[in-house]
């Protein structure tokens, strides 16, 4: 079990969908290859240790889904504060109670299902108003 994903480095990118799950030790995503442009979905769920969304700081365009299911030490989404497109389900939940969502000030479209723990009626009329 990784604590970051920073063995990854040797790859240039990542084209399709993405899942990192059920991991034990991992506390961060450092070294996760991927451009600003992801083709495929973003799966990230059952890394309980997992503290820090960094490694994903380039990210801007997500094709697919992107799911992020925290555990209790995930308590802000910065990481994802490029974000402004997911295509298909924006999906976050978190154990934690103090998720701090405002990493995604970025984001303009979600083109399916808006579903994040925490996101007030105020941000989804801003989302709705940015389409």
């Amino acid at each position: 079990d990784w604590t970051d994903l920073s063995a990854l480095d040797c790859f240039c990118s990542v084209e399709g969908p993405v899942a990192v799950l059920n991991n034990g030790n991992l506390q961060s995503l450092r070294g996760l290859p991927l451009k600003p442009h992801l083709t495929g979905s973003l799966l990230i769920a059952g890394n309980p240790q997992l503290s820090s969304l960094r490694g994903l700081e380039d990210l801007v365009q997500v094709d697919g889904h992107l799911v992020l299911s925290g555990g209790p030490l995930l308590t802000e989404l910065w990481g994802l504060h490029r974000l402004s497109t997911v295509e298909g389900d924006l999906v976050v939940s978190g154990e934690s109670d103090a998720l701090d969502i405002y990493a995604l000030g970025a984001l303009r479209h979600v083109g399916g299902r808006l579903a994040v723990a925490g996101w007030s009626g105020e941000h989804q009329e801003r989302l709705a108003q940015a389409e």
